[in-house]
């Protein structure tokens, strides 16, 4: 971190090999109501372009090239390390910033200083920045809530709060970690989540939908848009990734003091590989009876206090019934050899995906 001149907010922008939507990223954060003085902006990329590196050199953006064959974790570190600010947020090249995203972040930190992670809600547009429904984009929520790094029983709303692009974090909740960022090649949003909550660091996540969050065939989303055989071969590759990552996450963070972070991890591994038999009779994945039953614990736990707690209770109601429906096919088509159950949660997950694409 540089000592001199430092800045209120750092955003890192990171790209590799994708140059199409890096220039309206750049501008997204260039065209904010907060005051230009107040923050900078870092582009990590691993690639020449000479309209978006005018634009970086016009804005007096510092712009670092990385290697091609670098780590998006070592990507994010190159960003944190040259970054000159306290709070820190983050872009993925083909999403962007409303106009209004820092000003709200600054103002939210200033007045919270408790909050150690802030993460917004997300706007979902297709690859034109045609609106989706929300509603049409099953895991999201229209409220505002907080986690602490024991709070269990909100174990059903984390997949709400991970999106790299909707994340702003505080530079001291990251310091005992960031050699262990260098790492990661998947799933950097969740990596921020758990350093936060293993520092006895607070979550914030705003209802505000700050960031343009761009569902396009070459995003995360297993490329919906081609046939229904290579959706399955890349849901499978991003599930095997995941699966790595989580079990990197097990050994980086065991020595934490948060409930949460030991039961989320142990939860979501089960997951994936609940996930991973939904694709295929042939895999080799096998469960522990307590692995079962520790993760039924922690799905019912969950439950019962958001429905207690939260007003939306159908929207919890639904994403219980998104884990639980899951494990049930998985054990009919396992013992009761009922096969089809399967093809047609995977065959349904593919139409879904594909419609989001669809203009």
């Amino acid at each position: 971190m540089l000592e001199n001149d430092s800045k209120e907010i750092s955003v890192i922008i990171t790209a590799h090999d994708r140059k199409k939507y890096l220039y309206g990223a750049i501008n997204s954060v260039i065209n904010q109501t907060l005051d230009r003085s107040n923050y900078e902006i870092i582009v990590i990329k691993n690639f020449m372009d000479e309209e978006i590196d005018q634009l970086i050199k016009k804005e007096g953006i510092l712009s670092i090239k990385t290697d091609d064959n670098s780590k998006i974790g070592e990507d994010i570190y190159l960003g944190i390390s040259n970054s000159r600010s306290d709070i820190i947020c983050f872009l993925d090249d083909d999403d962007l910033f409303k106009s209004n995203k820092l000003e709200i972040v600054l103002r939210t930190f200033t007045e919270n200083p408790k909050f150690s992670l802030y993460i917004n809600a997300r706007s979902y547009v297709r690859e034109n920045l045609s609106e989706i429904n929300p509603d049409d984009y099953g895991y999201d929520y229209d409220r505002e809530f907080t986690i602490d790094n024991h709070d269990s029983s909100k174990l059903l709303l984390l997949p709400i709060v991970v999106n790299m692009s909707s994340i702003c974090i505080k530079r001291k909740v990251l310091t005992d970690f960031l050699s262990s960022l260098k790492n990661i090649n998947f799933s950097p949003d969740d990596f921020m989540l758990y350093a936060t909550l293993c520092n006895q660091g607070n979550v914030y996540r705003d209802n505000k939908r700050l960031t343009l969050y761009r569902v396009h065939e070459s995003s995360s989303q297993a490329k919906a848009t081609e046939n229904f055989e290579q959706f399955l071969i890349n849901k499978r590759k991003i599930l095997e990734l995941h699966l790595r990552t989580y079990e990197y996450f097990e050994s980086i963070f065991n020595g934490c003091k948060s409930q949460l972070v030991g039961d989320a991890i142990t939860f979501f591994i089960t997951d994936v590989k609940i996930n991973l038999l939904l694709l295929s009779s042939n895999c080799e994945i096998s469960f522990e009876a307590d692995e079962i039953f520790q993760y039924y614990r922690l799905l019912i736990h969950s439950l019962i206090y958001l429905m207690k707690t939260h007003s939306s209770r159908k929207k919890i109601l639904k994403f219980f019934l998104w884990y639980q429906t899951k494990f049930i096919i998985v054990i009919l088509a396992t013992f009761l050899k009922l096969r089809i159950l399967k093809d047609y949660w995977n065959k349904r997950e593919f139409e879904i995906k594909s419609g989001l694409h669809s203009s």
